[in-house]
This record gives C-alpha cells, sequence and structure tokens, in this order.
C-alpha cells in the first residue's frame, strides 16, 4: 500500500506541475486567486477530516503565519520559474529542493531513517 501511495503522489504531482505549466502559458495573471483557492481548499480538507476540534496555541499560529509566508512564496516563485523556464529544470530544481531538509534531520536532528525511507 505505501508504494501505490508513492505511484499515486509522483502522479498527482507531476499533473500538478504540468497543469501549473499549461494554466501559465494561456494567463499571465490569476496567479494568486489559484493560490487562494488551493489554500482555501486545503484548509477546507482540515477543517472536515479533524473530529476533536481546532485548537491552537498563539506560539502555533504564529509558526504557521511564517510558514504559510515561505510556502505562499515558494508556490508563487514555482509559477514564475514555470513561466519563464523550462519544464524539466524546473521540475528537477523543485524536486532537490528536499534535499536541504532531509540532510538536515538526519545529519543535525538525528533522525532515525529506515531502508525503506530512503526510497
Amino acid at each position: 500500500m505505501p508504494y501505490l501511495l508513492m505511484v499515486l503522489s509522483s502522479i498527482v504531482g507531476i499533473t500538478g506541475s504540468s497543469a501549473i505549466k499549461q494554466y501559465e502559458k494561456k494567463h499571465d495573471s490569476g496567479r494568486f486567486l489559484y493560490l487562494t483557492i488551493l489554500c482555501f481548499f486545503s484548509a477546507m480538507f482540515f477543517v472536515i477530516a479533524d473530529r476533536n476540534g481546532l485548537s491552537f496555541t498563539p506560539k502555533l499560529i504564529l509558526y504557521g503565519l511564517i510558514s504559510g509566508a515561505f510556502y505562499c512564496s515558494a508556490y508563487f516563485l514555482t509559477f514564475v520559474a514555470y513561466a519563464s523556464g523550462s519544464f524539466a529544470l524546473t521540475n528537477l530544481i523543485v524536486s532537490f529542493s528536499l534535499v536541504a531538509p532531509v540532510f538536515y534531520g538526519i545529519f543535525f536532528l538525528h533522525d532515525k531513517l529506515s531502508i525503506a525511507g530512503y526510497f
């Protein structure tokens, strides 16, 4: 089952990147509308899936706002990269952006990683 989820995740990721590239070819504006819709549906998922009620500490809200600002800027810059660059090269750079957090977790946070985690 985990391997099926990884394959489906890859397919959805590639399809999403392709959709962004095609959207950028047709529309030069509307990036913020797309991001707003994406964030709205993401938030609705958590509201619907939550069973115990949402509760947030002020510290968590601060971290969430900071994370959201970074995520939004990264997504916006990904739009710009797809609009002005090569699809394959942009996907390669986006994929390698996960390498730094993985190495940070392994070497500095001493996270335990199993053989399956490497794949």
